[in-house]
């Protein structure tokens, strides 16, 4: 992460499978097995942001994008989510046209989390049948269609996908099934799939705790790299505070610069000339910060 007075960058890794809209355009449609395997890992990525009270609400095939074997999915493009607090309704209607739920077409005030898994079912609907659930050419007729919540689920698909379909896209939001009901359906029945683990949790006082005080005691002792430390000294950073914010892994640009440094002297080679791996690295850290400065 990186800070500017204007903005925060979030540099992540690069997801090089695409994403599940262009998996679907290749293949036309997803068997049941693979949109299964689908499904569960965004189940997890949804209950992860409900339990901190986030609303994704932009739920949708783009946003969920594949590593190169297509195989692990993760959940992207929080721009238009919302932290609710215990017992809110959220009024403001967001997101995509084909996947908004109709109690927001409505413009009824309506609770977040049934509204990600009306975008959940319109997502599920997608994969297995290659085509949205309600579409048409004008915003009227497609809000008409999705207030009525009436769509064709093709013979193919097999009748516990159908009726997991139906409990997802119920338009009243209150009668809608919730991830654990989703999770607890017949059609994911002796799949086996596994269940990511619950959010990590800080250590009781005791051995653990000792534990974490003595591995980043032994993190501390570890000398930062010289050479990275030198360049970015001669572009202006303070090196007592590159070395704090590196130490407390602080999520700042100081920090930030001095990893990517690191990346870029790491990705020349141990064996190259220490003196062009900085030469190169330099040459980055002043892209990175002009970027920065622009943005």
């Amino acid at each position: 992460m990186i800070e500017t007075p204007r903005s925060i960058h979030l540099v992540m890794e690069y997801s090089d499978g695409g994403n599940v809209q262009q998996l679907v355009k290749e293949q036309r449609r997803l068997d049941e097995p693979t949109a299964k395997r689908i499904l569960w890992q965004l189940l997890d990525a949804v209950e992860a942001c409900h339990a901190q009270r986030v609303c994704h609400r932009d739920l949708k095939l783009e946003n969920f994008v594949l590593d190169r074997s297509r195989r692990t999915v993760k959940l992207i493009d929080f721009g238009l989510s919302v932290v609710w607090a215990t017992g809110q309704t959220l009024f403001k209607s967001y997101g995509t046209p084909c996947y908004t739920a109709p109690e927001i077409i409505m413009g009824k005030r309506y609770h977040g989390p049934n509204c990600d898994v009306w975008s959940l079912g319109v997502s599920l609907c997608t994969m297995l049948t290659g085509a949205l659930p309600f579409q048409a050419i004008g915003a009227t007729e497609l809000n008409r269609r999705i207030t009525r919540g009436q769509f064709h689920v093709p013979e193919y698909v097999s009748a516990d996908a159908k009726d997991l379909l139906q409990r997802m896209l119920t338009t009243n939001p209150e009668a809608r099934a919730d991830l654990q009901a989703i999770r607890e359906h017949a059609w994911f029945k002796g799949v086996g799939l596994p269940r990511a683990p619950p959010p990590l949790q800080r250590a009781p006082t005791g051995g653990a705790d000792a534990a974490a005080d003595a591995e980043a005691a032994a993190a501390a002792a570890i000398p930062l790299d010289a050479a990275v430390v030198n360049k970015m000294v001669e572009l202006g950073f303070d090196e007592a505070a590159v070395e704090r914010s590196v130490r407390a892994d602080t999520y700042n640009h100081e920090a930030a610069l001095y990893a990517l440094l690191c990346a870029k002297t790491r990705r020349r080679g141990d064996d190259s000339p220490r003196s062009s791996a900085n030469s190169s690295s330099a040459s980055s850290a002043r892209s990175v910060i002009t970027g920065a400065a622009g943005a």
